[in-house]
């Protein structure tokens, strides 16, 4: 859960600068107190580090690879963080909060335009869609298709809404049971219950591929095994 929290609370964000920034640009503003200012620059100097060490160790968590643009994220939110830092420290913090809008640019742009994007691993969702569409003739797998072990709510809009998403192993091979047609992906940790509950049913298991990624919910590798029932 705690790896979720900053990606639910994103939104917020805007908000929140609009709300600095409106302190910073009010005449008639209070001084922070003196803790209250240190706590500020130490939570800066904190998400400066984080984001910088986390853009640059993602590529190699995720895909096994040095991304050299990562490694650039790191010396831009240094500087934004110094920048502000040595701004409000002069007494300035309407060019403090300015600079920081400034700077936050390239940061932005390096993570969300160059990072992210090149990552292959965490996004399953996309590249599970298009196994099942190489799987089945028409490419339609509403209502037919079933997973278990990766409930990330982002792979629905890639998968479709008919998706059903199944408690474990033995609901998978239910599922996959149930009708002809139907096609079931089951993660590694459910794969033995799910054979075991095939088994039993006498279905007639066919692996039809396999599609490798990384759950950055949970922050662990994953290999989802494509299933059919073979007639």
């Amino acid at each position: 859960m705690a790896t979720k929290l900053p990606h639910y609370t994103l939104p917020a964000f805007p908000a929140l600068m609009l709300l600095a920034a409106a302190w910073a640009m009010d005449p008639l503003r209070r001084p922070a107190p003196r803790w209250l200012a240190m706590l500020g620059l130490g939570l800066l100097w904190l998400v400066a580090l984080a984001l910088g060490v986390a853009a640059a160790v993602l590529p190699w968590l995720a895909d096994r690879r040095v991304d050299p643009v990562a490694l650039l994220v790191l010396p831009a939110t240094l500087l934004l963080a110094w920048g502000v830092t040595r701004l409000l420290r002069g007494g300035t913090p309407a060019r403090a909060a300015l600079l920081g809008a400034f700077l936050a640019v390239p940061v932005y742009g390096l993570v969300l335009g160059g990072v992210l994007p090149r990552l292959e691993a965490p996004w399953v969702g996309p590249r599970l869609a298009a196994a099942l569409a190489q799987a089945a003739p028409t490419g339609d797998v509403q209502g037919e298709f079933g997973i278990t072990g990766y409930h990330e709510p982002s792979m629905v809009f890639a998968t479709g809404t008919g998706t059903a998403l199944l408690r474990d192993g033995v609901a998978a091979a239910a599922f996959l049971g149930a009708e002809p047609g139907r096609t079931a992906a089951v993660g590694e940790r459910e794969l033995a219950g799910f054979r075991a509950a095939a088994g039993q049913a006498g279905l007639n298991l066919r692996e039809i591929g396999s599609v490798d990624g990384y759950n950055y919910t949970r922050g662990r590798r994953l290999t989802l095994h494509l299933f059919q029932a073979a007639p």
